[in-house]
């Protein structure tokens, strides 16, 4: 049989034999109208006979083979699925369930397969067309791909029950009994100490912005090199700078070198100098980061970022510099709607991975001529990024920090989703070296 003739995946007994439980024990119908969509049945007679039991129960009634049958042929279709004799030969020869776990999930299974394929037909035709360029196509593809996957996730179990739930919460205190972390330090003290779980959380969407030249990369970096050295791996997607000029940045930090007199292009260094940076470049070899700085458009970030979790066991966090000059081809809307999707999708990707994701944001322009300290509608669209954000971070300071290589600072917390929220750290810049310094990490002589 030639392949594109095969019947399509569909279980006709599961079908059944869901109908038939709920005829022979009508409380089961809240199960199956609970997991189940008159759509996921493959074979017409079934959905109609599903959507009738439905209709049933809206109506606070039960949906017994009586009800059922007269619910049809109310809507002209008991003749359509085989008269009053299809009905009642739903239950022939089945046992009395508790329990349609079973043909439930067989059901669901079989309808996302079916999507599946009838997905992959159109990308297949819409490759054969070639009304659209390449790119577009496979963006498009991996986009309706990724959705059905999600939804096979969610359609798994849409509701846990405290039993279940029980035991990750027995999980979390034995994590923190045994001294395991349950949150990646940012080994900046006084921020974990304020953070609500000692760190980044898992699926938190962190934000941090300043105005320019106030060190809001350099502050990114600092935390992803951090996470990085404590063994998590780390993607960076660099939409401003590239990987060689990131890279330079965490060397002037571990190597105490001010980041403007490593010139690699010129090598003007005295042998103390370039022994010690050829040693930096060492040590930063062994950290598990991974840049992007070729890649602005939001879908194909998503999909690096998929793959980058896929391939790493110990993925730790994602940093996204800076969030304003990502780009949605597949948005037309203005621009403030243009980033309140991007807004969306970090958040979403954060919660998808499981993984804490940082993304760098400007200011508006009031900001950038008051010495004051920024609040929330200072973010540049800050709509939606405030709403999406569990974190908001702000590193300011009131006076002028121009030609001055330590920078006396302030990070102010604007949003904590889970813990409290309008603190400030005092916290000094070096400009020259790329770091952030607080008192515990003065008294600690903690530098990278």
């Amino acid at each position: 049989m030639n392949e594109l003739e095969r019947p399509l995946p569909s279980s006709v007994e599961s079908e059944r034999a869901v109908l038939g439980g709920v005829l022979l024990n009508t409380d089961l119908v809240h199960q199956a109208a609970h997991q189940l969509l008159p759509d996921q049945f493959y074979v017409p007679s079934h959905r109609h006979v599903f959507e009738a039991m439905l209709a049933i129960v809206a109506r606070k009634a039960d949906p017994n083979s009586v009800l059922v049958i007269e619910e049809l042929n109310t809507r002209g279709l008991l003749e359509a699925v085989g008269g009053q004799g299809f009905v009642v030969n739903l239950t022939y020869g089945l046992p009395i369930s508790n329990n349609l776990g079973h043909y439930i999930k067989v059901i669901r299974e079989k309808a996302i397969l079916r999507q599946f394929i009838k997905l992959s037909a159109k990308f297949t035709q819409e490759g054969l067309d070639q009304e659209d360029d390449a790119e577009t196509i496979i963006q498009r593809a991996e986009e309706a791909i990724f959705a059905l996957g999600v939804q096979l996730q969610i359609e798994k179990k849409a509701t846990r029950t405290y039993a279940e739930i029980s035991g990750s919460v027995y999980q979390m205190f034995g994590d923190w009994t045994d001294g395991n972390i349950v949150a990646i330090p940012t080994q900046i003290p006084e921020l974990d100490h304020k953070l609500a779980y000692g760190g980044l959380a898992a699926q938190d969407f962190i934000i941090i912005a300043a105005r320019s030249s106030f060190g809001k990369t350099a502050l990114a970096l600092q935390i992803g090199l951090n996470v990085s050295r404590a063994g998590k791996a780390v993607l960076i997607s660099s939409l401003e700078m590239s990987g060689e000029k990131l890279f330079i940045r965490n060397l002037s930090a571990v190597t105490d070198t001010a980041h403007k007199q490593i010139k690699p292009w010129t090598f003007q260094h005295d042998r103390d100098t370039a022994k010690r940076l050829f040693s930096g470049i060492g040590r930063l070899q062994d950290c598990p980061i991974e840049v992007n700085d070729r890649v602005n458009d939001l879908n194909r970030l998503v999909a690096i970022a998929r793959e980058w979790k896929r391939k790493n066991k110990n993925a730790g966090l994602i940093i996204v510099d800076y969030l304003q000059l990502v780009k949605n081809k597949q948005d037309k809307r203005s621009r403030q709607e243009e980033v309140a999707g991007i807004s969306t999708e970090m958040k979403r990707l954060a919660q998808e991975l499981n993984i804490p994701v940082i993304g760098v944001s400007q200011f508006n322009r009031a900001p950038a001529t008051q010495n004051r300290r920024p609040e929330l509608s200072d973010l540049r669209e800050s709509g939606q990024l405030e709403q999406d954000a569990d974190v908001v971070l702000f590193p300011w300071s009131e006076t002028s920090l121009e030609d001055v290589e330590i920078r006396a600072m302030k990070l102010y917390c604007a949003k904590q989703r889970n813990g409290s929220v309008g603190w400030e750290i005092p916290i000094d810049f070096n400009a020259d070296k790329q770091w952030f310094f607080t008192e515990a990490m003065y008294r600690e002589a903690r530098f990278a």
